[in-house]
């Protein structure tokens, strides 16, 4: 998944290329195909979450053995809430995304999330079942990749966020938020506004695989007001529409209760330096619950 922050100078995690199980040699025979069309995108998705079962499962399985040996890392990865009047203060640990990477023809992978994400938010109940909440927050954003690139950057911002079924079956998540990014390795200060939609659900099987769709959308723009980037303009803009087949797995990582997902699809793209691109998508999402 493409990152839309105004802060974001470069590409992310990327290490050696390995099978991803049984079904792998189905989903690299289809990769050809991808870029055809979305029929050839949601095919992938499909037979690269039905191969990934056995990985993920095994992932799982290594994180109960890390917490068991560290205890106190699990307790990084608990959500928390504490009322504070009419406003709650949220505690999310983390939410991380991982995806394949090409960089001069070499695979590799980039990891991507926001960690320590601190709100201070209140909601208010809206019309057919739909919610509006607004408040503070601060974040610490990381992207990581196995071609050498590092990026970090905290996050202060204000935003409103709406969510709701659209109908029963498909929820969907709108949000808008502004406010000052801090560019942790490049020393750079950047003001700017960020949207950001999602929409998942409607729950069908393929192959009794229980699979939904998931359609997500970034975009940003960005203002620098101090420091310096020789690489980058003052003024920037991104934007991605990533339309795809999911498949959860629940599980427990590092002892705590988690959601892995795989969603596979086209993602349509651009930014100040390129107007517009397509290409296939495969994300690993963890979210802890």
């Amino acid at each position: 998944m493409r990152n839309l922050s105004p802060l974001h100078t470069g590409p992310a995690f990327a290490g050696p290329h390995r099978p991803l199980g049984a079904g792998a040699g189905a989903v690299e025979r289809q990769c050809s195909e991808v870029s055809k069309g979305l029929m050839g995108a949601a095919g992938l998705a499909v037979l690269t979450g039905i191969s990934m079962a056995p990985q993920v499962a095994q992932a799982a399985n290594v994180g109960k053995t890390v917490a068991r040996v560290n205890p106190e890392l699990a307790d990084v990865f608990t959500k928390s809430s504490t009322q504070v009047g009419d406003y709650t203060l949220h505690f999310r640990p983390a939410d991380i995304d991982v995806s394949p990477r090409l960089s001069g023809r070499k695979p590799g992978l980039r990891v991507k999330g926001e960690f320590f994400d601190a709100e201070l938010s209140k909601t208010l109940p809206l019309n057919d079942g739909w919610t509006r909440t607004q408040g503070l927050r601060g974040r610490v954003h990381g992207d990581i990749n196995t071609f050498g690139d590092v990026n970090g950057s905290l996050h202060l911002e204000g935003f409103r966020r709406w969510e709701g079924n659209l109908k029963p079956g498909l929820h969907a998540r709108f949000e808008v938020s502004g406010g000052a990014y801090q560019d942790l390795i490049h020393n750079t200060t950047n003001v700017g506004l960020q949207a950001y939609q999602e929409v998942k659900g409607g729950d069908f099987k393929w192959r009794e695989q229980s699979l939904s769709w998931h359609l997500e959308g970034r975009q940003s723009i960005g203002q620098r007001v101090a420091g310096s980037h020789a690489e980058q303009p003052s003024t920037q803009f991104r934007y991605s529409f990533l339309v795809g087949v999911r498949r959860d797995y629940p599980m427990k990582v590092f002892g705590r209760p988690a959601v892995v997902s795989a969603i596979v699809g086209p993602d349509f793209h651009g930014s100040q330096d390129k107007s517009f691109e397509v290409s296939p998508k495969l994300k690993m999402r963890v979210q802890f619950q």
